[in-house]
């Protein structure tokens, strides 16, 4: 059967199997989401737009969302050049302790195979997980049965080498 890299470094840790946790009632309203762009691994990272296109839709149904967007300032500034949202806040390089405060307070966050995702499946916030290229999610997928992935699902994902890639990053290319 497949295992989750947390699972392995848990076992190395010898830290007992965590508590199941419900799943919860879907909201009928979202009042803020946080997204991290990309990833420190760019091949990893989803198109821009695919974001931009996302949060839009989500605006448009929960008028009153309010999009925190986080990452490094050089990670947010292809949605700074796509958004121009007045209930977008951009906040750039947070200390981890900051970085989990905003966690707490969101009711999803939107990323790619990110560090801040796994910050946020062990604070119990739901992700939505975009994985593309040499991302798998069965290794390293949000350890939260609340959480969503989104996977091109091409036969060729994940890739061994990406720099090799002859679909013209396709996968990077999300509807």
């Amino acid at each position: 059967s497949c295992m989750n890299l947390v699972d392995i470094w848990r076992r190395f840790a010898a830290i007992p199997s965590p508590a199941i946790l419900p799943m919860p009632r879907p909201t009928q309203t979202l009042s803020a989401v946080a997204i991290q762009p990309c990833s420190a691994d760019p091949y990893r990272s989803p198109d821009p737009g695919f974001f931009v296109a996302l949060l839009t839709a989500l605006q448009n149904t929960h008028r009153n969302l309010e999009v925190i967007v986080l990452g490094t300032s050089a990670e947010q500034a292809p949605l700074r050049s796509l958004w121009n949202s007045s209930k977008v806040s951009f906040r750039p390089d947070l200390s981890m302790h900051d970085l989990a405060q905003v966690l707490k307070q969101v009711d999803w966050l939107l990323t790619p195979d990110t560090g801040p995702m796994h910050l946020a499946a062990l604070l119990h916030t739901p992700v939505l997980a975009v994985f593309v290229s040499r991302a798998d999610p069965i290794l390293t997928g949000p350890y939260l049965a609340q959480s969503l992935i989104i996977h091109p699902g091409l036969r060729c994902a994940p890739c061994l080498d990406p720099a090799l890639c002859h679909r013209q990053y396709e996968c990077k290319k999300l509807p």
